[in-house]
């Protein structure tokens, strides 16, 4: 996620986080997702990031290097 956790949630995501940079992969931090299909059809407040250009942004990142990428809008 492209905000902070706090709680329980966070110790799990900095967990599953890790495991997979340590695996060589790429972590994908999305904003919240807005626009059709969503529950939000309009960009709420705080980090956000379309649908469209999520799938973009996604697909672009299949053969990233290991690593850590937030993506919004």
């Amino acid at each position: 996620m492209a905000w902070p956790l706090t709680g329980a949630g966070a110790q799990a995501v900095a967990t599953m986080e890790q495991a997979t940079l340590d695996a060589g992969g790429t972590v994908l931090r999305y904003g919240q997702l807005y626009g059709e299909g969503t529950f939000h059809p309009v960009a709420p407040d705080g980090p956000a990031v379309s649908v469209q250009t999520a799938a973009a942004r996604t697909a672009g990142l299949l053969s990233a290097g290991s690593g850590i990428v937030t993506i919004t809008d």
